[in-house]
C-alpha cells in the first residue's frame, strides 16, 4: 500500500478492544474500539478494521501511527478505495436505517456483515481472489458482484466517490487510519473518527443509493 511516510504523523500506544463488534465464527465484524495514548490523556475511538494480516485480541497493545484518511495514498485509484472504506465506516454507525431501507427480510446483522465483507474484499486483492472472506455469507454473490464491478471500473467508482464527496463535503476529513508501526508492523489497520450525527444519517442514505447503483451496473 502506498501509505503516507511512516514517522510523518503522531505515534501512539494503541490498545484494541472488540467493543460492540460481533463474531461470525472467524472474523470480528462491526465497530471495535481503539484507545490512543500519546503525550496527554488516552482517548477512545470507535474503529473499523479495513485491512488485516493476523489475529488481534482484546487488550492487545501496539505502536500505531495516525495518518489522515484523505491523504493515505498518492495513487488516486487506491485513494478512492480508501475513501469508500471511509464512507462504509459512516454506514456502520447507522445500520438500523440502512436495514429498514433495504427491506426484503434482510437483517441488521446481514447488513453489517455485507458492509464489513465488502470493505475487506475491496481492499485486499488476495482475499478477493480466494473468496474465503465471505465464509458462507448469505448475500455473497450480491456483495462480491458489487466489489467486482468496483475493481473493474475504477473510473466509475471514482465518479461515485466524487458524487458522495460533493453531497457530503469534508465528511472524510474527520477520519484517520491507525496503522501498525514499530513493535508490530503487521497489525491490522483501522479507520477511526468522530463523525457528526447528522453526517451519519445523510451519508448512510447516500450509501443506499450507491449500493443500488453498483448492483444495477453489476448485473448489466
Amino acid at each position: 500500500m502506498a501509505a503516507a511516510c511512516l514517522g510523518a504523523s503522531p505515534v501512539f500506544e494503541v490498545t484494541y478492544n472488540r467493543g460492540t463488534a460481533a463474531d461470525d465464527g472467524t472474523y470480528v465484524i462491526g465497530l471495535t474500539q481503539l484507545a490512543l495514548q500519546g503525550n496527554g490523556p488516552a482517548q477512545t475511538f470507535q474503529s473499523m478494521c479495513f485491512d488485516f494480516i493476523g489475529k488481534i485480541h482484546t487488550g492487545q497493545t501496539y505502536l500505531g501511527e495516525e495518518v489522515k484518511l484523505t491523504d493515505y495514498s498518492s495513487d488516486p485509484v487506491q485513494q478512492t478505495l480508501y475513501d469508500m472504506a471511509g464512507f462504509a465506516y459512516f454506514a456502520m454507525h447507522n445500520v438500523p436505517a440502512i436495514t429498514a431501507a433495504v427491506g426484503n427480510g434482510v437483517t441488521q446483522w446481514e447488513v453489517l456483515q455485507g458492509i464489513q465483507y465488502g470493505v475487506w474484499d475491496l481492499l485486499d486483492p488476495v482475499e478477493h481472489d480466494d473468496g474465503n472472506i465471505y465464509h458462507g455469507y448469505k448475500y455473497t454473490n450480491q456483495v462480491d458482484a458489487a466489489v467486482d464491478w468496483a475493481l473493474a471500473n475504477p473510473a466509475g467508482l471514482a465518479q461515485i466517490d466524487a458524487k458522495l464527496q460533493q453531497e457530503f463535503p469534508h465528511a472524510l476529513d474527520s477520519l484517520y487510519v491507525i496503522q501498525g508501526v514499530g513493535r508490530d508492523a503487521g497489525i491490522q489497520k483501522f479507520i477511526i473518527g468522530m463523525p457528526e450525527p447528522g453526517s451519519i444519517w445523510l451519508i448512510a442514505g447516500g450509501l443506499l443509493g450507491l449500493t443500488a447503483l453498483i448492483r444495477l451496473r453489476a448485473t448489466r
